[in-house]
């Protein structure tokens, strides 16, 4: 796993409850699982933000669900290219997977 990558310790339910009980009743009512549901969201390893923070609003795999294995992965690399681990690395991979799809394709 990457070690710029660290999931932060999830608190439970309660202790979020816990920690809004010195707010106002509204804050309360309304925060206590927005909260919960923010800190899960921050430490989501299955749909990390480098997927998520493209300007368009766009995540990743709304598109690369419609391609192929290949073409999906070096989508994906090239997505996260400058917000995850070295970009250069993230282009190299890129170019593997279009490389492979070349070759099953027949074109090398």
């Amino acid at each position: 796993m990457d070690d710029e990558f660290e999931i932060p310790p999830r608190p439970t339910f309660d202790e979020i409850e816990r920690d809004c009980l010195a707010a106002t009743p509204e804050y309360q009512a309304a925060n206590v699982w927005d909260r919960f549901e923010a800190h899960a969201a921050k430490a989501d390893a299955i749909n990390p933000g480098h997927y998520k923070s493209h300007p368009s609003g766009i995540e990743c795999i709304q598109i690369t669900e419609h391609m192929n294995f290949n073409l999906g992965n070096a989508v994906k690399y090239i997505w996260r290219a400058d917000d995850k681990g070295d970009p250069i690395e993230n282009l190299r991979k890129a170019r593997w997977y279009i490389d492979r799809e070349l070759k099953r394709r027949g074109a090398e």
